[in-house]
């Protein structure tokens, strides 16, 4: 290592003999954005003081940001929408932005605007050249395929370096369903005599509530309402009968 005082360092050459060169290399890292002037000067007894100079400009780091936006949860076969914007937040021009959005195995990739390039379970979008300040988007619609909770995780890269992650915690969710059934318990039935109607619904779901469901029974012309029963209180309007639950 050569003697460094302060911001400056010297090389001791000692003697320089008739048409000879040396070489010596200086390895500077700017710290700050700009225009910034370098000089080299050499002191002999017989040249007394020679300089050069070279300027170098330095310019900002690069940088991006990418956000990733959309609801937390998604049911299964049901398919919801999310937005990926990406900002060029540097002072500097930014080349070949590519995102790409990693999809965890619980969703399905379904469709995007812009399209976008998918392989496997990655959807990839080029942006070109991001300007400055200003936000792009993606529109990207993925399906639920099984439920659990995963981590949905979305990247941005340029040519020049600059590179920013996204994620978003997502739950998939099984798809409520209701199956309802009718069962007589006469049938046929003779005119004038009762028969009664059992109505059984079932949620099919083993993960999630349905909530404010009303069944409702209706009487043809042909019939008359004589009573009825459930586990919730009901109200009878014409030939309608209807649950609440």
């Amino acid at each position: 290592m050569e003697p460094v005082s302060g911001n400056k360092v010297v090389w001791n050459v000692d003697s320089l003999n008739k048409s000879e060169s040396r070489s010596f290399s200086l390895v500077l890292k700017g710290t700050q954005p700009g225009l910034w002037t370098d000089t080299v000067d050499v002191t002999s007894k017989e040249v007394g003081t020679a300089t050069a100079q070279a300027t170098t400009r330095v310019l900002a780091a690069p940088e991006i940001t990418i956000t990733k936006t959309g609801p937390s949860g998604v049911f299964t076969g049901f398919t919801r929408s999310y937005t990926l914007t990406v900002t060029n937040t540097g002072s500097e021009a930014l080349t070949n932005a590519v995102v790409t959005d990693y999809l965890p195995a619980l969703l399905s990739y379904q469709s995007s605007i812009p399209a976008g390039t998918v392989t496997g379970s990655q959807i990839s979008w080029n942006l070109g050249t991001p300007e400055y300040r200003r936000d792009q988007t993606n529109h990207y619609h993925p399906g639920g395929v099984k439920e659990g909770a995963a981590v949905n995780t979305a990247t941005v890269v340029t040519s020049e370096g600059a590179t920013a992650t996204a994620s978003l915690n997502v739950t998939v969710l099984g798809a409520p369903g209701a199956h309802m059934s009718l069962i007589s318990s006469e049938n046929p039935a003779a005119v004038g005599d009762n028969f009664t109607y059992t109505i059984r619904v079932t949620n099919q779901s083993v993960a999630n509530d349905i909530h404010n469901m009303t069944v409702v029974g209706l009487v043809p012309g042909e019939e008359t309402y004589v009573s009825a029963d459930g586990v919730t209180p009901f109200t009878v309007t014409g030939m309608r009968s209807v649950l609440d639950r």
